[in-house]
């Protein structure tokens, strides 16, 4: 956890998916008093205060806020204390805030109305950050099942973050080359950032970076869980699933953040509806929202 947070603060890999997801809830959540929002693998609550202080600065008044993180348990202590100061904040605001975290794995058994305990007249948003990738498997099977199953939730919007890498190759070569690129690329704009001997960037490197590219390039099966694609792959994935991209509107926010860190190199790109982050020009992160594409609106 510690790591995840050197890296928020150093870099914009973190809060660009922050910043373009919370936009796309907010833009979506308009007029609405009521919203429920399903984390998948909540292992944080980084995500959550800014945009808390987006909707309490909303001219209807801020809505009730229901969030339920869906988490793997490990890290459960750590979340409680920091959903206390959550709480505190939304007191603050005058938001009416309620949590709940649910202690399973993402499973389309789990995403159902009754295990969530969806409420009528809530706005559903589904928040999946850096977490869709775990279910890409040879067969794509298993993240066709979510994703059906999210669609059956019927949200007002999935917001999906990602690497934007081609990860998920059959072949150990290929995934070597296309990892070399693009952790390349990662380290060169750590390189503007901290020096290479800094604390903080070796814990980053160490804790952060070095086990994703290991179960990249070193595991096999149900073992490799870091299967990053691409900007245009999750698009069919999306679209064969039944969703529709909704067009980011947040190109002069991003811009924003990205001086805040004042570091020549970071890029941004808009793709067929998607928003890039990416290193002198190479694509690292994808920001996308989605919405269920109805064929016969009633």
């Amino acid at each position: 956890m510690e790591a995840f947070q050197l890296l928020h603060q150093a870099t914009p890999y973190i809060a660009f998916g922050f910043m373009a997801a919370n936009e796309a809830i907010c833009q979506a959540s308009q007029e609405k008093d009521s919203l429920h929002i399903i984390d998948l693998g909540m292992e944080h609550t980084l995500q959550w205060p800014s945009l808390m202080r987006t909707l309490a600065a909303r001219n209807e008044g801020p809505p009730k806020l229901r969030i339920t993180g869906l988490i793997d348990g490990h890290n459960l202590l750590e979340l409680e204390a920091s959903l206390k100061e959550l709480a505190e904040e939304a007191s603050s605001l005058g938001i009416r805030l309620e949590f709940n975290l649910v202690s399973e794995p993402v499973s389309p058994l789990l995403l159902t109305t009754e295990n969530l305990n969806l409420r009528e007249g809530e706005a559903l948003f589904v928040n999946s950050i850096m977490h869709l990738h775990k279910f890409v498997k040879e067969s794509r099977g298993s993240l066709k099942a979510i994703l059906q199953a999210i669609k059956k939730l019927n949200p007002t919007l999935l917001t999906v973050v990602e690497q934007d890498a081609n990860h998920n190759g059959p072949f150990f070569l290929g995934r070597f080359i296309e990892s070399l690129h693009y952790y390349s690329a990662i380290f060169d704009s750590l390189e503007a950032s901290l020096p290479r001997n800094s604390p903080q960037r070796i814990k980053m490197e160490k804790v952060q970076f070095s086990t994703e590219i290991c179960n990249i390039i070193a595991y096999e099966g149900s073992n490799r869980i870091e299967r990053h694609e691409r900007a245009d792959q999750w698009r069919r994935q999306l679209s064969r699933a039944g969703f529709q991209v909704m067009g980011l509107k947040c190109m002069s926010q991003a811009r924003m953040m990205l001086s805040v860190y004042g570091i020549d190199g970071y890029t941004l790109a808009t793709e067929k509806g998607c928003l890039l982050l990416g290193w002198k020009g190479r694509p690292l992160m994808l920001a996308s929202a989605w919405q269920v594409h109805n064929l016969f609106p009633s």
